[in-house]
C-alpha cells in the first residue's frame, strides 16, 4: 500500500515529553500502512534512544535513525526528508501531539486541492496561535490574500516532490530560525499553498525548560544575522511594493520590535538591553524602509520611531508605560442552547493595572492618539494616530485546559463603543458573544477548562479571566448537560468565583452535580404518575436512558420503572408510571439512574410520593435527601410528610368504618 504521509521527528533527550506524541502517532484514523513515522535521535544522552528502538521493533511503520548530536533540528529534519516515502512529509516536534484524524485530513486536503503545502489549524500550548489566518479554511492561500507569515513554524505538510524539486533543506547546524527560511522560501516558491481551519490537527507545546530550545537566551548579533536570512528572501521574491511591505513587517513585528517589548525585556539587565537594541536598530535601518512601519499597530508604530531614532532610554520607559494595563472582563449573560452548545455574553475595557480606570486615549482633532508616557522629544502624531485601529479593536474567547494550559480560540463576535470621558481623552468599551461546544473540548476525560477574554485593542494584547466579575442577569446556579454524549458540569470557582467547565466527566461526578431539592417533584394524580425535574439541559438528538426507583416504606423490595425523557428550555422531566398503589397510605421514595458509565445506583432526588388505596394523594420534599437540602427544607419536609400521612390515614379508617357500618 502506498505511503501517503512521512511524519518526521527530530528527536534529542525527549524523555518522559515524547509519549503523547507517540500515543497520538499510534491513534491516528490513516490506516498504518499508509503513514510512516521518522524519529531521527539527535545524539541524545538519555534513555530517548531505547525507547524509540522499542517503538520501531514493536510497529512497522516506525522507522529511527541515530545521529551524532548536530546541535540543533535542521539536520534531523533533512535526514528525514532524504528517507521519506510518503507522497507528503510533515515537520513535528518531539514534545506536541496530533488529533486523532489529522493526518488522514491533511493528506486528503492537499490531493483535493494540489497543493504543495497545507498549513493545518493548531492549538498552541505557551505557544501563540495564528488566529486571522484560522478564521476560515482557504483552498488557494497566497502571501497576497493570506497572513501566511503569521506562521513560520515547521508543522505543516509538504509535498515530498516539491522539496526535492526546488532542492530545499533546513539550514543545519546549532543556529536560530532555520524554521523561518525553510517556511519562508516554500511559501513563495510553492505552486498552491491551502489552509485547513476547520479542524485542530495539531498541539503545539512550549516546555519552558532546559529542553526547549527556544527558550533559551539569544545571542543578538547573531540572532539578528538569521533574521536577515528571512528579510534577503523576501527581498529575493519581491519587487517594491504592498506584497514586500506586507511581508516585511512579520519581521519587523516580530523579530525586532518583539524582542525589544514586555517584562522580560525589562528584565535584562543594561548592558544586554543596549546589544539587544543595537542589533535590532542595525537590521532595520539597513533592510527594512521606514514606511513599512506605517502598517504596523499604533503601539508598535511608536516604538518603532523610538527604536530607529536611537532612543532607548525612552523606548525603555515607554514599555513600561505599555505594561501598566490589565483587561477587565465582565460576564453578562450565560445559557445553554437546546443543541447542547453553551451561550456565553460578556464585555471586557483596558484597565489601568493601579487604579482600574479605563485607560484613556489622547484627542487630536477628530483623531485618537494612543498614549504614551511624557517624552522629550514627544512622539510624532502620525505614529500615534489610532482611530482607524481603535475602532476595531475586538474580544476573543479562549478556552485553556487547566492540567497543561493548552489553548482553544473560540469564534467570536465584538462589537466596538468608543465613550468620551468628558476630559478631553477617550477610552474603549467592547462587547463580545461566542457558543462554546463541548464536544469540541472532550478530547481528554474529565478535563477542567476555564474561560479568559483577550482583548486586542492599538496594539495591546491582553487577557482577563471571565466569570469572577458577572452582572445580575447571570444565574447564580449553573445546571449540568449532557450534550453529545459528553457529560459537562459548569461551576463558580472557590473564592473568585471564575467559570469553568469540567468536560466529560462520568456518571458518578454529574449525579453528584445534580442538586435536586428542596422542593418535591410532580406527580400527576389521574394518570398515576410521578414526574421529576432534574437540572439537567439534555442536548436535542441525546437518547438517553433513564429509570426511576420508587422505595415502599418498610422493607418490601424497591420497584424499577423506565422514565420518560421530557426536554424544556431549563430542565430535563423525567416522567414514570407509578406502580400499583398499596391499599394502606404509604409514602414512597423517588431515586433516579441515567443510564450512564459510572452512575452506579440509583440516587435520590428529594421527592417523596404519597399513596392511599388507589389514589395517588401528593409529592413532598424528602428530608433524608444529603446535600444542599436545608435543615430549613427538612424539618418542612418532615412535618409535612407527618401531616399528611396522618389525613392519609384518618380517610381510611373512615372509610373502612363507613364499609363496615354497610
Amino acid at each position: 500500500m502506498t505511503v501517503r504521509v512521512s511524519v518526521v521527528v527530530a528527536v534529542y533527550n525527549t524523555g518522559k515529553h515524547i509519549e503523547p506524541l507517540v500515543a497520538s502517532l499510534l491513534g491516528q484514523s490513516l490506516p498504518a500502512a499508509q503513514f510512516e513515522v521518522i524519529f531521527v535521535d539527535d545524539g541524545s544522552t538519555d534513555a530517548t534512544p531505547a525507547r524509540l528502538d522499542a517503538l520501531a521493533a514493536e510497529h512497522d511503520n516506525v522507522v529511527v535513525r541515530h545521529i551524532p548530536n548536530s546541535g540543533w533540528p535542521g539536520k534531523p529534519r533533512n535526514i528525514g526528508i532524504d528517507l521519506a516515502r510518503g507522497t507528503y512529509v510533515f515537520f513535528a516536534d518531539h514534545d506536541d501531539w496530533f488529533a486523532p484524524e489529522a493526518l488522514e485530513r491533511l493528506a486528503d486536503y492537499a490531493d483535493d486541492n494540489g497543493a504543495d503545502v497545507v498549513v493545518g489549524r493548531y492549538a498552541g500550548h505557551r505557544r501563540g496561535v495564528a488566529k486571522a489566518l484560522f478564521a476560515k479554511s482557504r483552498p488557494d492561500a497566497t502571501l497576497a490574500n493570506a497572513p501566511l507569515m503569521d506562521s513560520l513554524t515547521p508543522h505543516k505538510l509538504f509535498r515530498v516532490a516539491f522539496l526535492n524539486e526546488i532542492g530545499l533543506r533546513f539550514p543545519e547546524g546549532k543556529r536560530r530560525l532555520e524554521d523561518h527560511v525553510f517556511v519562508v522560501e516554500a511559501y513563495f516558491r510553492a505552486r498552491r499553498i491551502s489552509v485547513l481551519a476547520d479542524y485542530h490537527v495539531y498541539f503545539h507545546i512550549g516546555r519552558q525548560d532546559a529542553g526547549n530550545a527556544g527558550y533559551q537566551r539569544i545571542d543578538p548579533p547573531s540572532y539578528y544575522g538569521y533574521v536577515r536570512e528571512t528579510v534577503d528572501i523576501i527581498l529575493r521574491h519581491t519587487e517594491p511594493g504592498a506584497l514586500r511591505d506586507k511581508c516585511l513587517r512579520r519581521p519587523l513585528r516580530q523579530e525586532i520590535l518583539g524582542r525589544l517589548d514586555g517584562a522580560s525585556f525589562l528584565a535584562q539587565d543594561r548592558d544586554y538591553q543596549r546589544s539587544l537594541f543595537d542589533a535590532a536598530r542595525a537590521l532595520a535601518e539597513a533592510a527594512i524602509p521606514p514606511h513599512v512601519d506605517a502598517g504596523l499597530s499604533p503601539r508598535q508604530r511608536v516604538a518603532a520611531e523610538l527604536l530607529r531614532a536611537g532612543r532607548l532610554d525612552d523606548l525603555i520607559g515607554y514599555v513600561r508605560h505599555q505594561l501598566d494595563v490589565r483587561c477587565r472582563a465582565e460576564l453578562t449573560g450565560l445559557g445553554w442552547n437546546p443543541d447542547g452548545t453553551l451561550a456565553l455574553r460578556f464585555a471586557a475595557v483596558l484597565v489601568d493595572a493601579h487604579t482600574g480606570d479605563p485607560r484613556g486615549y489622547d484627542r487630536s482633532g477628530d483623531d485618537f492618539l494612543v498614549p504614551v508616557p511624557p517624552l522629550d522629544p514627544p512622539v510624532t502624531v502620525a505614529a500615534r494616530r489610532c482611530t482607524r485601529e481603535l475602532r476595531s479593536a475586538s474580544i476573543t474567547l479562549v478556552a485553556r485546559r487547566r492540567a497543561d494550559s493548552l489553548e482553544f480560540t473560540i469564534a467570536t463576535e465584538s462589537a466596538a463603543d468608543v465613550r468620551d470621558d468628558g476630559s478631553g481623552r477617550s477610552s474603549l468599551a467592547l462587547r463580545g458573544s461566542a457558543t462554546i461546544d463541548p464536544r469540541v473540548l472532550a478530547e481528554k476525560p474529565d478535563s477542567v477548562w476555564d474561560f479568559y477574554l483577550k482583548l486586542a485593542q492599538t496594539g495591546w494584547s491582553k487577557e482577563g479571566r471571565l466569570g469572577g466579575n458577572r452582572t445580575a442577569d447571570v444565574p447564580s446556579a449553573l445546571r449540568p448537560a449532557l450534550a453529545g454524549g459528553v457529560a459537562v458540569v459548569p461551576y463558580w470557582t472557590q473564592r473568585v468565583e471564575d467559570l469553568s467547565l469540567r468536560v466529560g466527566v462520568d456518571g458518578a461526578a454529574l449525579a453528584r452535580a445534580l442538586r435536586f431539592g428542596p422542593g418535591p417533584g410532580r406527580v400527576g394524580r389521574r394518570a398515576g404518575t410521578v414526574t421529576v425535574t432534574a437540572p439537567l439541559v439534555v442536548a436535542d438528538g441525546d437518547d438517553v436512558g433513564a429509570r426511576l426507583r420508587l422505595m415502599p416504606p418498610g422493607r418490601p423490595a424497591p420497584v424499577d420503572v423506565v422514565a420518560r425523557l421530557v426536554r424544556d428550555a431549563d430542565t430535563t422531566a423525567l416522567t414514570a408510571p407509578l406502580p400499583r398503589p398499596r391499599r394502606r397510605p404509604a409514602v414512597w421514595r423517588v431515586l433516579l439512574a441515567l443510564d450512564l458509565p459510572g452512575w452506579g445506583a440509583p440516587r435520590p432526588t428529594g421527592t417523596l410520593v404519597l399513596t392511599g388505596g388507589r389514589r395517588v394523594l401528593a409529592a413532598l420534599p424528602d428530608p433524608e435527601l444529603a446535600g444542599p437540602t436545608t435543615a430549613r427544607w427538612q424539618r418542612v419536609g418532615r412535618s409535612l410528610a407527618r401531616r399528611r400521612l396522618r389525613q392519609a390515614r384518618r380517610a381510611w379508617r373512615r372509610l373502612r368504618a363507613r364499609g363496615r357500618a354497610q
